[in-house]
């Protein structure tokens, strides 16, 4: 895409800051804002947009207007749980690479319950396989525990261990909020110039500034520990499919399996927010609007904001424009019935990492 409305698309999306639907995020790697999709207009005139194909031929198309926000979506990665042989409508399993790795693809960590036994039974079934792949791509979050009992307890083979990061306003209304949570954990408090010497030289820049300033609470180490429970003591190597969409207890995930190394986190940075407390709540004084907003500072392992940082994986790997174009030209109609390395860069750089430590 080179231009909307006969204006360059990087300027166009910059121009979107501070609209409500432009679901601006931002890339790491190019330093640059982006959208996942374009937003369409749900009214009025259709949009011009100056495409260029793969021969850098330029063309401009006429894009009509969205009867709701979701009209025009192009899901990717694809979805497969709700297909036949899958578990349920959040789960896929399978077993790739010639029968090497097994694979399971989760679209939300919130049915605990629901999906425990099933993930207890294909993690049974794979259990003498070398390599496993999670693909939690496209995962908006849900609960942490979900991860916690229903993946980490029922693979490790001891108790797996990593460190996050804590702090907060030292303002009076967030204070109830967080002492609600901080009772219930056992933290470690840092005075700020000890955080900064526990960081080192060579990750203390990435602390953010304002946490040693006296509007922040005093650091505290979140020592974040997952035990074994009904375990199958899995032996073989882990890996983990992240992209921009794993949010919240997703990211928490990807951050934890990085910073434990309890699994190669494979993909793109993740949307972040998953070093975090239950969001506190304010009843705004005129119109009686409830508005959340985050009730702690979270840091990842390497010292950077979760929130601003997200997790980065531990094997780049960007979704190639061949392979969505491939995809688009072959997928059957009737949806796509199991994963296919053919087309999906990241999930074929993750069986060729797996494969490759098998033989």
């Amino acid at each position: 895409m080179l231009e909307i409305e006969g204006v360059p698309i990087q300027d166009y999306v910059d121009g979107q800051r501070g609209l409500g639907t432009s679901r601006l995020l931002y890339d790491p790697v190019r330093k640059q804002l982006y959208q996942r999709q374009l937003t369409l207009p749900l009214e009025g005139e259709f949009l011009r947009v100056t495409l260029a194909d793969e021969a850098g031929r330029s063309t401009e198309v006429t894009v009509p207007y969205a009867k709701s926000a979701w009209d025009w979506v192009f899901p990717w990665p694809p979805k497969y749980a709700g297909n036949p042989g899958s578990p349920n409508q959040n789960l896929y399993t399978d077993v790739l690479g010639d029968g090497k790795v097994g694979y399971v693809r989760i679209s939300s960590f919130l049915s605990v319950e629901q999906d425990a036994s099933a993930l207890h039974r294909f993690f049974e079934s794979i259990r003498d396989l070398p390599a496993l792949i999670i693909d939690i791509r496209g995962n908006g979050g849900g609960k942490s525990i979900y991860w916690e009992q229903n993946i980490v307890a029922r693979l490790a083979t001891g108790p797996v261990e990593c460190n996050f990061y804590l702090t907060w306003r030292s303002g009076e209304y967030v204070q109830p909020f967080v002492q609600a949570k901080l009772s219930s954990m056992r933290l470690q408090e840092l005075s700020k110039s000890a955080f900064v010497e526990r960081a080192g030289p060579q990750l203390a820049g990435n602390i953010p500034p304002e946490i040693l300033t006296s509007e922040y609470a005093e650091p505290r180490v979140y020592r974040y520990v997952v035990t074994p429970r009904d375990s199958i003591n899995y032996q073989g190597r882990i890996f983990v499919l992240v992209d921009d969409l794993c949010f919240s207890a997703a990211d928490g995930f990807a951050a934890f399996c990085k910073g434990s190394g309890f699994a190669t986190v494979v993909g793109t940075w993740t949307r972040g927010d998953g070093i975090a407390f239950t969001p506190a709540i304010v009843t705004l004084p005129n119109s009686g609007m409830v508005v959340r907003f985050p009730s702690v500072f979270g840091l990842n392992p390497d010292f950077s904001a979760s929130e601003e940082a997200h997790t980065s994986p531990d094997v780049m790997v960007e979704p190639s424009l061949e392979d969505i174009l491939e995809y688009l030209a072959t997928r059957d109609s009737s949806g796509e019935l199991r994963p296919d390395p053919s087309f999906d860069t990241q999930l074929r750089t993750c069986l060729t990492l797996a494969l490759s430590e098998i033989n």
